[in-house]
Order: structure tokens, then sequence, then C-alpha cells
């Protein structure tokens, strides 16, 4: 079997350990520090308990983020290339429009945490001033 590298605990820093439940039927990391735990993951034929403990251990919200991130940009510049043939979105408009995306897919209205006046602009790929929410019904189809 060969060596599962584990992240450091993504609470406190500590060393995380592999281990199995009773009977060895479930496999997990926990840190040897504060005792967070990845989540039990069962014994398979198909795959590797330990592997998918530690990549449950490994994986980080962090990750998550960078990685729709990622694909949203490259969507953005796939978009912007084929609409307007111009550069890529900067990576500030971007993520302004993923920020707005992101409250919204959670219930949330980000004109109901901002003042009154408040309204987030964004240049689009010819450099003119765009309002983020037309922006945004534009690229998802809706205008």
């Amino acid at each position: 079997m060969s060596s599962i590298e584990l992240k450091p605990c993504p609470f406190c820093g500590g060393k995380g350990c592999m281990n199995q439940e009773k009977d060895r039927i479930c496999s997990y990391v926990k840190c040897i520090n504060c005792g967070a735990e990845s989540g039990l993951v069962k014994v398979s034929a198909e795959y590797c308990s330990d592997e998918r403990a530690a990549e449950k251990w490994n994986s980080r919200y962090e990750d998550a983020l960078q990685k729709q991130y990622d694909d949203f940009s490259s969507e953005c510049d796939l978009t912007d290339t084929l609409r307007h043939n111009s550069p890529k979105a900067t990576n500030f408009d971007t993520a302004i429009v993923r920020a707005v995306q992101a409250l919204r897919s959670y219930g949330i209205d980000y004109h109901d945490i901002l003042p009154d006046t408040a309204h987030i602009m964004i240049s689009d790929s010819k450099g003119n001033s765009r309002d983020v929410d037309e922006f945004i019904a534009e690229m998802e189809g809706k205008n």
C-alpha cells in the first residue's frame, strides 16, 4: 500500500491520522491535536477507503471555491470571446459576477445587504461600464 499524504488539520494545523472503525468497516482521518474528523468512508471492493478518506480530509472549501472560480472564469472568457470577439474578462469583473451569482444561489439578494444607493458596476469586454444584474441576465439568456 502506498503512503497517503494528509494535509494539516484545517482548524488547528495539527497532524491528521488515518483511522478505521471496528472490523475495518470504515476509514476516516482524525486530527491528533483537536479531534476534527473527515467523515466515514465505507470499505468497498471498487476503491480504497483510506484513499477516499484522505481525499475528504484533504479537500478544502477554498479549493472548491477556486475550482468554481476557475470554471466560471473560463466560461466568461469563452462567452466574451464568442460574443464580442474581444479580450478575456478581467479577474475582478469575473469575481464580482460569480459572487453575485453565489449569493443568489443561497437566496440572498445583494441589494438587501448594500445601501439603497449602491449599484454594482463592472466593465464588460469592450471596456463599457455595465450594471452587474443586466450583465448576468444577458449572460444567462434572460435579456
